[in-house]
């Protein structure tokens, strides 16, 4: 295993002695750094500090006459920057931190740190507010722990941010891949004797960004010890959030906003939905202070037009998904007037001018649109996110109108979007595998939209099966035969959707990604709960080999998303509580299936054991979180 990778260990270094306390810290008998003029406990504290006569070190002429020459030099390269301000890590560390590692970083060490550490009583450095800024005004500093602002080594590094473009970038594309790839490249300067090189907040930000790339590359590198995936992504992603939190983000930019949503994406993975709901919220609240939701043209580039675009709709469209998930209200968004993003790939996005996407290459962005458009149908579904126990044949009509929504979206696919086998030109491209990519990612939307809307006929059919006798259901209606097809519909699409899961898992790139997760959760327990229902049991041999494939799936997202082994067991519980009503009940006599599916509510059957698997939960109980997450990031 490449050492970048690889989680640390070992003792933390020890804290440098000092000679001598200054005179109030030694009366108080609390610690001091010993730093002169001043210490940085009585700095701190805004009090007088004195050493004794005796204590104070003579320091050579010609010293002091260095550091001023290279203070003077300092203040003219600062001009217009924003400070950061090194602190030593026993001031910094923070109390949940699983960095990387803890040994000493070899920035912290460079000649830059020591004298910026100086730079924090140079009080009359002119700084100014650059429009891209971090947490601070333009006369604060900003306290960083320096082992946070590093990668891993070159060449692991490297394997992590491909990771990333070719299976996390094109299913949300946050980010402007070059920019990213030309700012990553910075990031590896040659080594030069004396070079000096200045930490701006910018530069904590960028910091703060790749180690959230790192960590979503990571959890998709599944090719390199899978075990590991989780916990040295979490390594990366407490270093991102040692540099920069998102409750102390004061003045936002775009590079803000973009940094929230990778933190989102990196929270679906783990079980701290609360952190994850939070983060998008603020992520939000960021773009909308600096105006991305206005829809005004921008008056920059094309690339910062696009980008603005992309960022203010990936938004938009990671709020719905998460809402859909966790089962939470959906900010009101009136329809947006921010247009959609233009079908031009990253590398035609220009600062200089305005180009176009060759009309013989497909768009990577094409997607992403296309996501927009399937997660559309959330906000106009915002009443069916919790299932009902009884559907209106109002309301059933309204859910297969948004039904046909998906239907339409899905068969109006483009054709590179559409052939997942071979490539739409007839010849294999490097980009065909991404397609391949997109092409499963686009149904598994879908499928996830299409099982939120249909679950409850499901449920109640599955209910009204458990609650009332056969034999006394009265003839079946028209409103019973549509609700029975609409049944139909369902499972199909629970079949569909595992068929498509379990071949995502022998694709050349997979999809691993908490919305195949829920899926293939919400999936199985269709098939489950349909198979209560004699004429689809019957029909479709439920829940059958599907069942098996679904906990295969599951079992694949093991190593990268936390709770699998929970929802396993849920679904294997739920399998065995039905099998057990269904031995209770016997083979079914009577008329035909259709009467069971009345056109009234049914009345609450918990004690009958079914329920205990809470199927008005919005993720059927797919709560892996048992305690309550205060908002501290």
């Amino acid at each position: 295993m490449p050492s970048g990778f690889s989680a640390p260990s070992g003792p933390a270094p020890k804290r440098r002695k000092i000679s001598e306390s200054c005179n109030v810290c030694r009366q108080k008998k609390t610690r001091c750094d010993g730093q002169r003029p001043v210490c940085s406990s009585c700095s701190t504290k805004g009090i007088s500090c004195e050493y004794s006569k005796d204590s104070i070190v003579a320091i050579p002429a010609s010293t002091l006459a260095s550091i001023d020459a290279r203070l003077s030099t300092l203040e003219q390269l600062m001009s217009g920057r924003t400070n950061v301000e090194a602190c030593p890590p026993e001031a910094c560390t923070d109390q949940d931190d699983d960095s990387v590692d803890n040994e000493p970083s070899a920035l912290q060490q460079t000649p830059a740190n020591v004298i910026i550490g100086i730079l924090k009583h140079a009080n009359h450095l002119d700084t100014s507010t650059a429009r891209k800024t971090l947490n601070v005004s333009s006369q604060e500093t900003t306290q960083v722990n320096t082992n946070n602002l590093k990668l891993p080594d070159r060449s692991d590094a490297d394997l992590l941010l491909e990771s990333y473009a070719r299976q996390v970038y094109p299913v949300f594309p946050i980010l402007h891949l070059p920019t990213l790839r030309a700012s990553y490249e910075r990031m590896w300067p040659p080594s030069q004797p004396g070079n000096v090189r200045l930490l701006t907040n910018n530069d904590v930000v960028l910091y703060a960004t790749l180690n959230i790339v790192m960590a979503l590359g990571r959890l998709n590198k599944v090719s390199i010890e899978p075990r590991m995936s989780r916990e040295q992504a979490k390594a990366f992603y407490e270093r991102a959030r040692g540099l920069l939190t998102l409750d102390a983000i004061d003045s936002p930019s775009l590079e803000t906003v973009q940094y929230a949503l990778l933190t989102t994406q990196y929270l679906l993975f783990t079980s701290r939905f609360n952190r994850c709901h939070i983060a998008i919220g603020m992520a939000i609240r960021a773009a909308q202070s600096i105006k991305l939701d206005s829809g005004a043209e921008i008056n920059g580039s094309q690339r910062e037009g696009e980008m603005a675009r992309r960022v203010w709709h990936s938004c938009i469209l990671l709020e719905r998904l998460v809402c859909s998930l966790f089962g939470r209200q959906v900010t009101s968004f009136a329809e947006s007037t921010v247009p959609l993003p233009t079908p031009t790939d990253d590398e035609y996005l220009l600062e200089d001018k305005v180009d176009l996407q060759p009309p013989d290459r497909p768009a990577i962005i094409v997607a992403f649109n296309i996501t927009i458009e399937i997660f559309r149908i959330i906000e106009d579904a915002r009443w069916i996110i919790v299932p009902r126990a009884h559907l209106t044949l109002g309301e059933l009509t309204t859910v297969l109108q948004l039904n046909e929504r998906l239907d339409h979206i899905q068969g109006s696919l483009p054709t590179h979007l559409r052939n997942y086998t071979k490539s739409a030109r007839g010849t294999q491209e490097p980009q065909d595998d991404i397609f391949v990519l997109q092409h499963v990612a686009i149904m598994i939307r879908i499928a996830h939209i299409r099982l939120l809307l249909l679950r409850s006929c499901i449920l109640e059919a599955a209910r009204q099966y458990v609650s009332s006798p056969v034999a006394e259901l009265d003839p079946p209606r028209m409103a019973d035969r549509l609700r029975l097809e609409t049944c139909h519909i369902c499972v199909r699409a629970a079949i569909d959707t595992i068929d498509l899961l379990d071949h995502n898992l022998h694709a050349p790139i997979r999809v691993m990604s908490c919305i195949a997760l829920f899926t293939a959760f919400s999936a199985a327990s269709v098939l489950v709960a349909a198979s209560l229902v004699p004429e689809l049991e019957e029909h479709y041999e439920l829940p059958g080999t599907r069942f098996s494939q679904a906990i295969n799936v599951l079992t694949n997202h093991r190593w990268q998303i936390d709770g699998v082994s929970s929802a396993k067991e849920q679904l294997e519980q739920f399998m065995k509580t039905v099998k057990e009503i269904k031995a209770r009940r016997g083979t079914p006599t009577g008329p035909a299936i259709t009467t069971v599916l009345r056109d009234v509510s049914t009345p609450d059957t918990q004690g009958d054991g079914l329920f205990d698997f809470d199927l008005s939960d919005p993720l059927w109980s797919l709560d892996w979180s048992s305690t309550v997450e205060l908002p501290g990031f």
